[in-house]
């Protein structure tokens, strides 16, 4: 029953990411790396996070980097989109950040309606 009530609370995040440890962080001037500014929801510490990933990661490697900055996002629903044109880049998740057009991105976090 844990098992499935801990199922529920992260059925908003994609696949394989409950529980998973954010990609590594390639060091500044990586061949192939590129750098995100994620802009974090109301009430997270820090607002703006910015970090750099392998254009080879997948985009749901996006989501494990918000989750372990603010652990309130493994268990509340919150959605990742890009800035403009705004998209949620959820339906994205299995694709690399190089596929998905998102290099050099800002994506903003929003805490779902409830």
């Amino acid at each position: 029953a844990a098992a499935e009530a801990a199922k529920a609370a992260s059925a908003h995040l994609p696949e394989g990411v409950a529980g998973a440890a954010p990609p590594d962080e390639p060091a500044q001037g990586t061949p192939g790396s590129t750098r995100l500014q994620l802009r974090l929801a109301e009430g997270c510490e820090p607002r703006t996070l910015v970090r750099r990933f392998m254009g080879t990661d997948k985009v749901k490697g996006v989501f494990a980097v918000v989750v372990a900055a603010n652990p309130e996002a493994a268990t509340r629903e919150f959605v990742l989109q890009t800035s403009y044109p705004t998209a949620d880049i959820k339906p994205l998740a299995e694709q690399t950040l190089d596929e998905a057009k998102l290099a050099n991105a800002s994506i903003a976090m929003r805490w779902a309606s409830s």
